[in-house]
């Protein structure tokens, strides 16, 4: 009997597609089913308040489906996926193998019903570090998890959420976090030589330091702590470069302009236009209070910037950066340390940077992932 390996996922973003088209590379009977078609097209979101842009090359390289949502709130919460053909999907004999994409919406909960009622093997695919939780929430997280037969893990933040709830160590698949490196370190390698007139063309004086922070600018990515980092240092040679958008957007803008630092302000860039803001930069600098996988930390490494986070509550960042090496880890909330290793960063050998970030893209690698998977599930 054919077997098909079908993976339901949320709606198309960036960070999953490089691993669904190296799945598809190994495995022709890949299928992935978007339970929404958001990211596609220009939409606004009112969480962050900015409109996002579309991309179409997020679905191109692997076979995949769009099954309708019967939603009217297609952002976030549980009931923003309710896609009842799922059923339809899951019943077929040759459909062996589910891979569900988190447990936060109803339609996870019904992938998972509907996989247990036709026997199928359940693959559970979830990014959360995120150990404490209320009871409730935990119960509910152990009833999920009961049948499920293989769990992929991103980062060592992940492996270690999965650890305190005691999954078998034989049921964990190491599925790095990642991104679509080819992409970017072509771009860097076609434009590199422009760096310089880039930086002009941005507004960006020869001498000029840019600090890179790309994210949503919410209270959990904390952007004001770098801003005060950078008020401590007072180098008049620093720009700060903020790309992003989201509600804290003016009060940045403020505490900026009061400290006399400064900064420019980008709204949220497609992949084509990102790596524009990685090449011209000479620091990347993440300072979030819980992040589960930022993959700018991936992307960072493609363009040999040092990359500075906090040491706690971010995934990946023990499998990212390595101190003295590509970059430093603080503890979240100590100014004095975040400015020291400010400091100690733009100091980094750019070819340690270099050789410690190939090593790094090379395990961390999509097709790291799909082989992983593809040789554990036994496809």
């Amino acid at each position: 009997m054919k077997k098909n390996l079908i993976i339901f996922a949320m709606h198309p973003i960036p960070y999953l597609s490089p691993i669904f088209r190296e799945i598809f590379k190994l495995k022709k009977n890949s299928i992935v089913f978007f339970l929404d078609k958001l990211g596609l097209e220009k939409h606004y979101n009112p969480y962050f308040k900015v409109f996002l842009t579309g991309n179409n090359y997020m679905i191109k390289g692997y076979k995949n489906y769009f099954i309708k949502n019967f939603s009217k709130s297609v952002i976030t919460g549980f009931f923003s996926r309710i896609n009842f053909d799922v059923y339809n999907i899951i019943k077929k004999k040759e459909n062996t193998h589910i891979l569900i994409n988190g447990y936060q919406t109803f339609s996870s909960w019904l992938i998972l019903f509907f996989s247990i009622i036709y026997k199928k093997k359940i693959i559970f695919k979830g990014e959360t570090i995120r150990i404490k939780r209320n009871f409730f929430k935990n119960l509910l997280i152990r009833i999920f998890f009961y049948k499920i037969n293989f769990f992929l893990y991103s980062c060592s933040g992940n492996l270690n959420f999965y650890k305190s709830i005691s999954v078998n160590q034989k049921k964990l698949i190491n599925v790095p976090c990642c991104i679509d490196y080819e992409f970017f370190l072509r771009y860097k390698k076609k434009f590199i030589s422009k760096r310089e007139k880039i930086r002009r063309k941005l507004g960006f004086k020869k001498n000029t330091i840019i600090i890179l922070f790309v994210s949503k600018f919410i209270d959990r990515k904390n952007p004001n702590e770098l801003i005060q980092a950078i008020k401590d240092i007072n180098n008049k040679n620093i720009e700060l470069l903020f790309v992003g958008g989201g509600p804290k957007e003016n009060d940045m803008r403020d505490e900026c302009r009061n400290n006399k630092i400064r900064s420019k302000f980008i709204s949220f860039l497609s992949q084509e236009k990102l790596g524009e803001v990685y090449l011209i930069s000479d620091l990347y600098v993440n300072t979030s209070y819980y992040d589960a996988s930022p993959k700018t930390l991936n992307e960072a490494l493609c363009f040999d910037i040092p990359i500075i986070a906090p040491k706690k509550n971010i995934g990946q960042v023990d499998d990212i950066v390595i101190n003295g090496k590509n970059g430093f880890k603080y503890e979240p909330g100590n100014l004095r340390q975040l400015t020291y290793v400010i400091n100690q960063s733009l100091g980094l050998k750019k070819k340690i940077i270099h050789k410690t970030n190939s090593t790094l893209i090379a395990k961390t690698h999509p097709r790291i992932g799909a082989l992983n998977l593809v040789n554990k599930i036994n496809l």
